[in-house]
């Protein structure tokens, strides 16, 4: 829900199922993780957009941001640069604290 939340004012490609983005995501990223995920992908995209431009300025209609359209290819390449805010001790941590406020999950 959250990358679909963060990339609903992206142009994705078709090329991009969002269910297979977070199965390479480690267990233990955070929302904001998820944030940086995201907006590195959309930079990522842009920045190949630019690079299409100056190799090709009769497309620069594509160079516009709101051409930019985001692949999986982008999201594969940014994941192995983002590293998690959260080790798995302390998500596992965050965990116990949230049981012992809250009672076990139901």
């Amino acid at each position: 829900r959250i990358l679909k939340a963060q990339t609903r004012k992206y142009k994705l490609h078709k090329n991009v199922s969002l269910l297979s983005v977070a199965q390479r995501c480690p267990p233990n990223f955070t929302g904001a993780d998820i944030y940086a995920l995201c907006a590195d992908a959309w930079f990522h995209a842009a920045k190949r957009s630019v690079e299409t431009f100056e190799t090709d300025p009769s497309r620069s209609n594509d160079a516009s941001a709101e051409e930019v359209i985001v692949e999986i290819d982008d999201f594969i390449t940014v994941l192995g640069d983002i590293a998690p805010s959260l080790s798995l001790d302390e998500l596992q941590n965050y965990e116990q604290l949230r049981q012992k406020i809250e009672g076990p999950s139901r």
